[in-house]
Parts: structure tokens; sequence; C-alpha cells
């Protein structure tokens, strides 16, 4: 036969094949690769659909197959899930889990930089500042259940963080916290507690504790009879615990 007259032999694919054998082959091969790929999902695809094509791409079964490094299982364990909802493989894991561990490590190099400012400053008394910032922080939480949410994610060791808890710390053991409407004005407070209040007022004057000011013999005798007011009335004295004024008073956390 004139292979210009036989179709098959024209075919640019089909004149490949020498014979039928040589075909056959080749479509079972075909098939062999067909039946170990996926078709990318779309718009109609299924949720089976999807998963089986990103499992193919590498995402695990579920969100527990994913592999954590060694000390970041609890820092990436929450966001497994999150990692799975959106079809990431366990090589997008990775690069994620190794941005994060970088940044907790930036984090904590940060952070013990300055821890070491502020064992500097405070020095002998460091252990002491952080003690009563420790004291603010917990005070604080335990008067509101969202506050001590928030409050728990609070590192004493960064500087901003250790000022600002010390101040309120010793402001709490001062019981001169700040307060809603507190100030000159005393409402609120109970007689004793006010009496106490003002003793506190007139330690921190400069006439209580310069004896050249013209008002310091004034100022010690209301000091002294206000201390003995407190005393006679059965406190110890102005640092009576139970003359503690509430720091959180008219600020929605009593």
């Amino acid at each position: 036969m004139d292979n210009s007259e036989d179709p098959v032999a024209e075919d640019k694919i089909l004149g490949k094949f020498d014979n039928v054998d040589s075909l056959a082959r080749s479509y079972q091969e075909l098939q062999s690769r067909m039946g170990n790929s996926v078709r990318i999902p779309n718009n109609e695809s299924s949720s089976e659909e999807t998963a089986a094509f990103y499992q193919k791409m590498g995402m695990p079964e579920s969100p527990d197959g994913y592999t954590v490094g060694e000390g970041m299982e609890e820092m990436l364990e929450g966001f497994k899930p999150m990692a799975h909802s959106a079809n990431l493989t366990q090589r997008q894991f990775d690069h994620f889990a190794n941005a994060q561990g970088e940044a907790a490590a930036a984090a904590e190099e940060s952070l013990k930089a300055s821890e070491g400012r502020l064992k500097g400053k405070w020095g002998d008394n460091y252990e002491m500042s952080q003690g009563v910032a420790a004291g603010a922080v917990e005070a604080l939480s335990e008067h509101s259940e969202t506050l001590g949410a928030v409050l728990a994610g609070v590192d004493l060791r960064d500087e901003g963080s250790h000022e600002l808890f010390t101040t309120i710390g010793q402001l709490l053991m001062d019981g001169n916290a700040p307060t809603q409407g507190q100030g000159d004005s005393m409402a609120g407070e109970t007689d004793d507690m006010a009496i106490a209040i003002r003793v506190r007022e007139l330690m921190k004057t400069k006439a209580f504790s310069d004896i050249r000011d013209p008002e310091h013999e004034k100022t010690k005798v209301e000091y002294y009879e206000k201390i003995t007011q407190l005393v006679n009335r059965g406190y110890e004295g102005v640092s009576d615990a139970r003359l503690k004024p509430n720091p959180f008073r008219g600020v929605g956390l009593e």
C-alpha cells in the first residue's frame, strides 16, 4: 500500500508507532500516569478532590500530620489547624515555622538586653523592683478577668513594662494609686481612711521634712494629731492594712 494513502502514516502521533504492540504499550503507560495524577481543583471541585490535590503536593492528611522542630511544639501547636485549613504543605509550614523561630529568638535577645539595662539601672534593688512590678500585675489581674488575660502576656524584663508596673506597684503599696475622682476629695472613704490619707499627704510635703520651712511646726502638729487619732481607734499606724484605700474604686475594677 502507498503510504500517501495511509491515514495512520500521515498522522503525526500515530506515525510514531511502528506497530500495534508499541501503540498499546504507550497507551498503558499513559493510563498508569493518569492514575497517579490529580486534577487542579477549581470552584466545582469537591472537598475530597481539593484535599487529594493538596495532599499530593505535600499537605498532611490532618493538622496533627505537620512535623515541628524540637522546642517549637508549644509555639506552633495552635497554628496547625489554621495551616491545614489553608492547605499548606509541610514545606510551606516549615518556612512559617522557621520565620516564627527566628522572630522568637530575636525577641528573646532583645529582652535579655533590656534586662541587662534594667539590672544596671537598679543594681542590687533589681530583684526587689521585679517583685513590686509582679505584685502590681497580679493585683490588677485579680480584679478583672479581661485585664488578667491581657496582662498574662506581660514580660517584666521589658524596660517599658518593668517601669510601668513598678510605678503602679509602688503606688499600691503606698495606698496612693490614682483613682477616679480622688485628689483633694475624700468622698466615698471612711473617716478613718480619710485621716490616713491626710497623714500621707502631710508626709509628702516640704514642710514636713524641712525644719526651716515656716509651716514645719504646724504640719508636724497636725501629723501627730492625726496619728494619735488612728492609734486611739485601734490602728497600728498609717501603714495599717485596714487603712489602704481601694485603688480600683471608680474605674470599674472593684
